[in-house]
């Protein structure tokens, strides 16, 4: 009798632990498109932000904002824009090394974090995502294109949100000159 009710509270201990983790996961991921959520994002920026802290590389954090998206809801509907959305962070993690990080911020606004990438590799790298999903998009009749702002820190000097809001304004400059296109800046200005 003691070994079965040991087994029992076993069990139930094991079953609790691993749902545990389970809802842990899910708390760290956007439940549309599977990529990490704003939280997540934070968080590994945060970790990279003190690792160059301590050693002297490169990081690069990008911000994307899908331009037109409303159009796409407002002809297609919700169901047609959440297909968008997946379409685009699929074929985003696919342009990413395993080292980089991808996270639907929310809406249509997604980041990448690659760290120890200089300001001319992460250029390469987003143009040659930003033209496959261009590519993209134009294949599947979307009206979408894509704002891209590109901040390369060479130190740690502002916290993880204020490295994210340096990339979020340097994707609204690009924005505000018209759309479509990708912006860069190397922080502390050179």
């Amino acid at each position: 009798m003691d070994l079965a009710m040991f087994s029992f509270v076993v069990f139930i201990f094991s079953e609790v632990r691993r749902l545990y983790r389970r809802e842990q996961e899910l708390s760290l991921r956007d439940p549309l498109t599977g990529l990490l959520n704003r939280r997540a994002f934070i968080a590994l920026v945060n970790l990279e932000r003190q690792r160059i802290q301590r050693h002297v590389r490169p990081l690069s954090v990008v911000y994307i904002d899908v331009d037109n998206f409303k159009r796409v809801n407002d002809s297609r509907g919700h169901i047609g824009g959440d297909a968008l959305l997946k379409t685009l962070a699929e074929s985003m993690k696919n342009s990413l090394r395993t080292t980089d990080f991808l996270a639907r911020l929310g809406g249509d606004e997604f980041a990448i974090l690659l760290p120890e990438t200089s300001a001319e590799a992460a250029s390469a790298t987003i143009t040659k995502m930003y033209d496959r999903l261009l590519e993209k998009t134009q294949t599947i009749g979307s009206p979408v294109t894509l704002s891209i702002g590109i901040v390369t820190f060479t130190s740690a000097t502002a916290s993880a949100d204020a490295m994210i809001g340096m990339a979020d304004e340097t994707m609204y400059l690009g924005k505000m000159s018209g759309k479509n296109r990708i912006e860069c800046r190397v922080c502390p200005d050179n």
